[in-house]
C-alpha cells in the first residue's frame, strides 16, 4: 500500500488529470442507474421505461432515443434551413471558404491594384486626425459595452450566450430564443438528522464559550425539538400535567436550551431517577464527555430497572399516539446511540461498535450505520466496513456522503496495494479496479460535490450541525469533520481525489437539469444550508457559476477602448506622433515584402500591381 496507485496506475506515465478517453471507458464500464427523490437508486427492469415517464435521466436502456436516433435525424433534416447550413459550413468548412476567397481575389486581380490600395491606406492614415481616433475609440467602447449588455441579458433570461443566439439565425427573423425550463425533480431540499452530531453541553457549548459564537442556528434547534418531541411523545403525557412524563414532553418540544434544562430539573425534583430528564441533562448540561457518559449510564440503568414496559421489537415512531412501552423503547435505543458516541470519543472503540450494531438493528432511521462505519474506520477494520457498505449501498436504500465517499476510500486503498507496474494509459492499460475507483469518485462527486473541498483542506469548516441537507454543504461539513483523519491515514487517497474530482465535475453537464447516477442536483440546497449552518460560515454553491468568456472579452474590449480614447483626448500631440511612427514601422515590413516579391516573382507582382 502506498503511493504506487498514483505513479503506477492512474497516472503512471504523467502527472495530470484523467483524459476524456479514460472517462469514456469508465462510463462504458460503470452502470448509470438514477436514484429516486430520496437518493435511492431506482431498480430497472429488462424493459426500462423512458425517462420522461418518471422524470428520471436517460439510462442505457433508453439511450437510443437521444440525439443519435434515426427518428431525430430524419426529423432534423427537414427542419434545417439555408441559413443554418451556411452557418454550419462557415464553422466546419472554413478552409474551403478561405480557398474560395483566395481564388476569387486571383480571378479579380485585374480590378484589385493591391500596391496602390496599400499606399492610399497609409496616406489616409497620415491624415487621420486625433479627433477621428478619439471618436473611433469611443464608438468601439460603446460597441463592446452594447454587446456585453446583450450577452448579460441572454444569459440571465435565456441561459445562452448572445453569440450562440446569433449562430442560430433567430435574430435575422426577429425571433426570441426559447426560455429553458428550470423545473427540477427535487423542488425542495431534504433535511436529515446528523447521525454524527455532537453533544450540546460537552462540545457545542464549549465552542460557544471559547469563541463567543453560536455553533447552532435557531432553525437547527427547532428541528431537533420537533424530532425529539415526535420520538419521545406518548399518548399518556396529557393525563397528568404535573407528572414527570408530561413535564419532559414539554421540555422535548421546546427549542430553548434554558427552558429545557429548567423543565428537566423540575422533572427530576419529582422523580430523581427519571430517564428522560437524565438524558436531557447529559445532552445539554454536562460539561465533559465523562459526565455525559455517567448521566447516560444512569439513565439507561434507571430505565431498565424501573419495571416499566419496553417493546421487544424495533422502534416504530408514531408520534404522540405511541404507547408507554414504545416510548420507553425509543428512549433506550436513543440512550444506547449516544452512549456509543461517548465511547467512540473516549477511545472505547469495541464498546462503541457493539452499541452501534444494536442501535442499527433496533432503530434503522437513526442512521447509526454511519456511526458504525466511522468507528470501524478508526479501528482500521476495513473488511467489516466493506461488509456494512455492501449492505447499505443497496439499490433501494437512501444514499449519503458517508456511503459514497467511504466507497471511494476503500477502492483507493485497494488500488494503492497493487504492485508497481509500468502502465501506459493511452494503450489501454487501465485495469477494471482503477476504472471502478474513478467511477466511484464520479458517483460520489455527483452526489455531493462540496466534500472534496473540505477533504483537500481547500476550505475551512465549522462544527457540524445537528441536521444536514442531503447533498448540501452542511452534509459535506459533517462528513469531513469526522472522516478527514481516515483519508489522511490511507496513502494516495487524497492524491487520487485531488486529480479526479474537478474532472468529474467538469463532465457533469447541466447537473441541475440532468443527472448521470442520481437525480438532478437540487438548486434549493443552498437555502437550507444557509439556515442550518452558522452565519460566519461561507456556504458553498453548486454548480459553480463562472462568468462566460464572451462577457469577459467584451468587458476587456470596452475598458481598453475607453482608456485609449481617454489617453487620446488627454495627450493628443504625443499620440499623434506615436501614430505616425507606428504607421511607418508597419509600412517598412510591407515595403520589404513587396520588394522581395517584385525581385523574385516579377511576373506575379506585375500582374497584381496592374490596375
Amino acid at each position: 500500500m502506498g503511493s504506487s496507485l498514483m505513479m503506477s496506475t492512474l497516472n503512471s506515465t504523467r502527472d495530470m488529470p484523467l483524459t476524456d478517453k479514460e472517462i469514456d471507458a469508465l462510463h462504458k464500464l460503470a452502470s448509470s442507474k438514477p436514484d429516486d427523490d430520496n437518493g435511492r437508486v431506482a431498480p430497472l427492469s429488462a424493459s426500462a421505461q423512458p425517462a420522461a415517464d418518471s422524470g428520471r435521466p436517460a439510462t442505457a436502456a433508453n439511450a437510443g432515443k437521444g440525439l443519435g436516433s434515426v427518428d431525430d435525424q430524419q426529423g432534423g433534416i427537414e427542419d434545417i434551413s439555408l441559413l443554418e447550413m451556411l452557418l454550419w459550413s462557415a464553422l466546419n468548412l472554413w478552409g474551403v471558404w478561405l480557398l474560395t476567397c483566395v481564388l476569387t481575389m486571383w480571378s479579380l486581380r485585374d480590378h484589385l491594384p493591391i500596391r496602390e490600395s496599400l499606399l492610399q491606406y497609409f496616406l489616409a492614415a497620415q491624415v487621420f486626425t486625433v479627433e477621428d481616433q478619439i471618436f473611433c475609440a469611443y464608438v468601439l467602447a460603446l460597441s463592446f459595452f452594447t454587446l456585453m449588455c446583450l450577452d448579460l441579458w441572454c444569459q440571465r433570461c435565456y441561459e445562452i450566450s448572445f453569440f450562440h443566439y446569433l449562430r442560430t439565425g433567430d435574430l435575422l427573423v426577429l425571433k426570441l430564443p426559447e426560455k429553458r425550463e428550470k423545473t427540477n425533480v427535487l423542488s425542495d431540499y431534504k433535511v436529515w438528522r446528523n447521525p454524527l452530531g455532537l453533544f450540546r453541553g460537552a462540545e457545542y457549548n464549549r465552542y460557544s464559550w471559547a469563541t463567543e459564537a453560536s455553533a447552532l442556528t435557531n432553525w437547527d434547534r427547532e428541528l431537533t425539538a420537533q424530532d425529539q418531541g415526535v420520538m419521545f411523545g406518548c399518548s399518556t403525557d396529557e393525563d397528568d400535567p404535573d407528572s414527570p412524563d408530561a413535564i419532559m414532553a414539554m421540555a422535548w418540544r421546546s427549542s430553548s436550551s434554558q427552558e429545557r434544562l429548567q423543565l428537566a430539573h423540575r422533572a427530576l425534583g419529582k422523580d430523581p431517577d427519571h430517564p428522560a430528564a437524565l438524558l436531557l441533562l447529559a445532552e445539554e448540561e454536562a460539561a465533559t464527555l465523562v459526565e455525559t457518559e455517567g448521566l447516560l449510564r444512569q439513565a439507561m440503568k434507571s430505565l431498565e430497572t424501573s419495571g416499566q414496559p419496553i417493546n421487544a421489537g424495533p422502534v416504530v415512531v408514531v408520534g404522540c399516539s405511541q404507547t408507554t412501552a414504545g416510548r420507553n423503547k425509543a428512549l433506550l435505543v436513543y440512550i444506547k446511540w449516544r452512549l456509543g458516541m461517548c465511547a467512540r470519543k473516549l477511545g472505547h472503540l469495541k464498546d462503541a461498535v457493539r452499541l452501534f450494531r444494536q442501535v442499527t438493528r433496533d432503530c434503522p432511521f437513526l442512521s447509526a450505520h454511519e456511526n458504525l462505519i466511522e468507528a470501524l474506520l478508526e479501528m482500521k477494520n476495513y473488511a467489516d466496513v466493506q461488509q456494512v457498505l455492501s449492505k447499505y449501498d443497496d439499490l433501494g436504500l437512501p444514499k449519503s456522503a458517508t456511503i459514497c465517499y467511504t466507497s471511494v476510500l476503500l477502492r483507493a486503498r485497494s488500488a494503492g496495494e497493487l504492485p508497481l507496474v509500468s502502465v501506459d494509459i493511452n494503450r489501454g492499460g487501465v485495469t477494471n479496479a482503477e476504472l471502478e475507483l474513478v467511477s466511484s469518485i464520479s458517483r460520489a462527486v455527483e452526489f455531493n460535490p462540496h466534500v472534496p473541498q473540505y477533504l483537500l483542506e481547500q476550505k475551512s469548516f465549522v462544527l457540524p450541525p445537528e441536521h444536514v441537507v442531503k447533498r448540501g454543504d452542511s452534509e459535506a461539513v459533517a462528513y469531513a469533520f469526522h472522516h478527514l483523519r481516515h483519508w489522511k491515514q490511507i496513502d494516495s487517497a487524497l492524491v487520487v481525489l485531488h486529480y479526479s474530482w474537478m474532472t468529474a465535475i467538469a463532465h457533469l453537464q447541466n447537473p441541475t437539469l440532468q443527472g448521470r447516477y442520481f437525480h438532478p442536483y437540487p438548486t434549493s440546497t443552498r437555502d437550507g444550508d444557509g439556515q442550518i449552518l452558522p452565519s460566519h460560515h461561507s456556504v458553498s454553491t453548486h454548480p459553480f457559476k463562472h462568468t462566460p468568456v464572451s462577457i469577459k472579452v467584451n468587458l476587456l474590449g470596452c475598458t481598453l477602448s475607453f482608456l485609449i480614447g481617454l489617453v487620446l483626448q488627454t495627450f493628443p500631440a504625443p499620440v499623434k506622433a506615436g501614430w505616425l511612427v507606428m504607421n511607418h514601422w508597419f509600412l517598412i515590413p510591407l515595403e520589404m515584402c513587396s520588394q522581395l516579391l517584385e525581385h523574385y516573382f516579377p511576373a506575379i507582382w506585375l500582374t497584381l500591381s496592374e490596375g
